[in-house]
This record gives C-alpha cells, sequence and structure tokens, in this order.
C-alpha cells in the first residue's frame, strides 16, 4: 500500500500523474470508495468551520487527492484518537489513515513516506517556572498526553521520573492543566495553538523529545 500511495502523490501535475491500475483500486479502496480516517479537531488533520460547517484541513485536502486520483468517492471518517485510527485500520472499517510514524506502529501497519512534519510541544501555566523538558522528568511531577497519540510514546520513552497522566481527549487535556492536576500537557504545537488562553506553548525540540532508535532524521524542533 505504501508503494501506491507513493506513486499517486508523486507529480506536481495531476494532468502528468499515472492513471491508477485496477489492482491499486482494489487493494486501496476494495468496497469502491476510500474511507480516510482522520484526527478530527487536529488542525493538521480536519476542522469544522463553526459557521459553515466544511470540513478543511492539510490531510483532508490529501484524502480527497487520492480519492479523486483513484478515480472513486471518497468517504471520509471522523475519529477523535489516533488510536482509533490504527483499531479502524486493522478492522478493516477504513482503507487509509492519516498518523504519525513510529516505531511500534511500523511493526504493525504499512506507511508511505512522511507528508508533514509537526512540532511537539509542552503546554504550560503562564506562570511555570519550568524551561525544558528535562525540567519536567522530577519526581512528584506530572505531564498530561493524549492516550494513544504520538506525543505519549514518545513521552514514556524520555521522561523516567515524572508521571504521566493519560487523558481522553484534547479538551480533557487542557482541562487537567487548569484544574491543576497536571503541571504540564504534551502534544502537537498545531493542536494546542488553537487554545491560547493562559497558557503559553513552549516547543521541545526534536534533539530532546525523541530518542535515539527512530528509524528516520528530523530537522531540529520537527517530527513525522
Amino acid at each position: 500500500c505504501a508503494a501506491a500511495l507513493t506513486l499517486l502523490a508523486s507529480g506536481g501535475c495531476a494532468n502528468n500523474t499515472p492513471v491508477p491500475s485496477a489492482e491499486i483500486r482494489r487493494v486501496l479502496a476494495p468496497n469502491g470508495k476510500l474511507r480516510a480516517g482522520f484526527n478530527f479537531g487536529a488542525p493538521s488533520s480536519v476542522l469544522r468551520d463553526p459557521i459553515s460547517g466544511e470540513l478543511s484541513g492539510l490531510e483532508y485536502d490529501l484524502g480527497k487527492e487520492f480519492a479523486q486520483r483513484l478515480g472513486v468517492l471518497f468517504e471520509p471518517v471522523l475519529l477523535k484518537r489516533s488510536a482509533e485510527i490504527i483499531e479502524a485500520l486493522k478492522a478493516g472499517n477504513i482503507d487509509l489513515g492519516f498518523l504519525t510514524r513510529t516505531p511500534a506502529r511500523m511493526r504493525e501497519l504499512d506507511f508511505s513516506e512522511p507528508h508533514v512534519r509537526i512540532e511537539q510541544t509542552l503546554l504550560v501555566p503562564a506562570n511555570s517556572t519550568v524551561q525544558s523538558l528535562d525540567d519536567h522528568d522530577r519526581p512528584g511531577l506530572r505531564v498530561a498526553t493524549l492516550a494513544g497519540g504520538t506525543s505519549s510514546i514518545v513521552l514514556k520513552a524520555r521522561l523516567k521520573n515524572a508521571m504521566l497522566v493519560d487523558a481522553a481527549s484534547i479538551n480533557a487535556g487542557i482541562e487537567l492543566l487548569r484544574a491543576q492536576q497536571v503541571q504540564a500537557f504534551g502534544t502537537q504545537k498545531t493542536t494546542l495553538a488553537e487554545w491560547p488562553g493562559r497558557c503559553r506553548v513552549r516547543a521541545c525540540s526534536a534533539a530532546t523529545l525523541l530518542p535515539k532508535t527512530m528509524p528516520w532524521r528530523c530537522r531540529k524542533g520537527a517530527m513525522p
């Protein structure tokens, strides 16, 4: 599947893109339509306009383009967490999902090359004196992460002393921070930028966040 996705994504102009074979359509859209799973509410994935109700987002647009190039109908499937996308892929409920590539996930799923790189970030209260990720790695400190999300995977490998607290959703993680039940909330910078509030966003470099076992190279401050 990864090879087919790479083929469809290559080429700068739709007119120059090779027409997918019937076999590729059968593999990627066995039901005659492309069921694409998205992390609903993540700015890089898909958001809904509060006035028009229209869906938009980088990955949403990519899903529509894949379906168009395949010559099949596009069916977006809006899910709440990365873990739900993985479950839907395994169950055969979706044909395509947009996820951060990690070693553990690559053992279970086929991935294309990364289409975007996004910084991982810690959200802290405005009066926090913490200046780095290492400052959070102390006994007694609690850091919320989205359960099953990439930040949770990365931080579990990185933090040895702080306690990680699973949040069921982005809003739940923000509320844990506001209620002072945690001292930081870790997730994608693009996501946290949607909640300015009484908090500040502090980016953590890839060199700090990413374990050395990652099978790809990242630019400073970003990860696939």
